[in-house]
């Protein structure tokens, strides 16, 4: 099921009369939407960055051109994919790509694997020098990129699961919820409530991410058990 930005202001709007379109319009909770999104995308691929997959793009290094002193702006990423794979010239066959190896900026100054490389900031940057990378043609990984949006109502946050609604719900209900009201005929709000809702709601859907991480490693182990 896809969740929409309406339908997340909306369920937002419910928790409390004062939540009104005329105290805080929803342009106001959009912007609030598309600030919230990228930080929460970030917790998230802290803990488990197999959720956000989907989202990912391939982006193709040449290494024919590739500046080893000053390296390649991946630009605004959320999470670069440690799976790389390098494409020789004259391919034949995509299995006959080798594996690259995405490492720690500190590990370069130890042993580390010939094709490998590290990111700094934004750029990427390759082990050795041109001669090392001959016969190669093209660098792929795949780039979680930083989210966008919501800009629109019917904007999605597609690839967060279905239970991430909750946890934007509470946020907007938080925010609206600290803005407060001076109406003495609207109930009044106890804001910390509403934090203490989000904090929670927060930790255990990401918990919910990390125990999914957990479920599909040990499938994976199961499936591929580990030699003596």
């Amino acid at each position: 099921m896809t969740i929409t930005a309406l339908e997340v202001i909306e369920a937002a709007r419910d928790e409390h009369m004062a939540f009104s379109p005329a105290r805080t319009p929803n342009a106001l909770l959009l912007r609030q939407l598309q600030s919230y999104k990228r930080r929460l995308f970030q917790k998230i691929t802290n803990v488990n960055s197999s959720v956000l997959q989907n989202a990912a793009s391939d982006v193709a290094v040449d290494i024919l051109t590739f500046d080893f002193a000053n390296g390649f702006d991946l630009g605004d990423y959320l999470y670069v994919l440690p799976d790389g794979e390098i494409e020789p010239q004259n391919e034949i066959d995509p299995g006959d790509r080798s594996k690259f190896w995405l490492i720690g900026q500190n590990a370069r100054l130890f042993s580390r694997p010939a094709l490998s490389g590290w990111i700094r900031g934004t750029r990427l940057f390759l082990q050795g020098s041109a001669q090392d990378w001959s016969g190669f043609l093209f660098l792929h990984l795949s780039i979680i990129p930083q989210p966008t949006g919501p800009t629109g109502l019917a904007d999605d946050f597609d690839p967060m699961p279905d239970s991430g609604r909750d946890v934007l719900v509470a946020y907007l209900a938080r925010f609206m919820a600290k803005r407060g009201h001076a109406d003495p005929t609207l109930p009044a709000i106890d804001s910390r409530t509403y934090q203490g809702e989000h904090l929670q709601r927060e930790t255990e859907f990401l918990t919910e991410m990390g125990l999914r991480k957990k479920a599909n490693r040990i499938k994976t182990l199961d499936t591929f058990p580990a030699g003596p």
